[in-house]
């Protein structure tokens, strides 16, 4: 079974993201692109995921829900298959992340930071369904959490979530930063998943199904 997905998009709560990059205005075009299957994943964040599942349901998208998370010694893809534990992860992931400081932050992200970033604040804006924005994420996001890649990963399977490293992920579908929207088409894939269905008994999205297309994806 072949599903059209596309399983790693930034919104305009990543900071360097197009403020236009809102849920509404991504799913119009994953629904234009007729896309099955699709997840928002901000780094560090899953702020924007409550607007994109309202957004998803009214154009029969099949949705799932994560984060690009910074671990210290690497970076991976979250997801998971229920908003509510989405949102769990993400809040208690916030608290693992350093406050900001130039000090905290990556070298060549601080010397680009050091002459703009104080002076007119990170651009991540948290929005709903209809685009208005619900507040402007102060913490600076683009940081390393103190948690490894293997305890990220023993964490969010714990908790029935999916986890791949990004340099796991092909290279040619997490091409950032992108400007336009319809820069997403080359994000997407044609997943394989095998003998599973999207969806589970439970009617939430197949983990499954996703580790196996990935799987095959990867051998390709």
């Amino acid at each position: 079974m072949f599903c059209k997905a596309i399983l790693s998009i930034r919104t305009c709560l990543t900071d360097g993201s197009p403020r236009v990059f809102t849920p509404r205005l991504i799913t119009k075009f994953l629904a234009k692109e007729k896309i099955q299957l699709a997840a928002i994943t901000d780094i560090n964040t899953c702020l924007n995921a409550p607007a994109f599942s309202i957004c998803c349901k009214k154009l029969g998208i099949s949705a799932i829900f994560g984060m690009e998370a910074w671990c210290k010694d690497k970076k991976a893809l979250v997801l998971f298959s229920k908003l509510e534990l989405a949102m769990d992860f993400s809040s208690a992931w916030c608290l693992t992340l350093p406050s900001l400081s130039l000090s905290e932050l990556p070298e060549d992200v601080a010397k680009k930071q050091a002459s703009a970033f104080f002076s007119q604040g990170p651009q991540q804006y948290c929005v709903d369904e209809e685009d208005n924005v619900l507040s402007q994420e102060k913490k600076y996001l683009q940081v390393c959490s103190k948690v490894s890649f293997d305890e990220l990963k023993n964490q969010v399977e714990s908790k029935g979530g999916l986890v791949f490293s990004m340099e796991e992920f092909p290279l040619q579908y997490r091409q950032y930063p992108l400007q336009e929207i319809a820069q997403l088409r080359q994000n997407i894939l044609m997943l394989d998943t095998g003998t599973f269905g999207l969806l589970s008994e439970d009617e939430s999205i197949s983990l499954q199904a996703i580790r196996t297309g990935f799987g095959k994806l990867q051998e390709s």
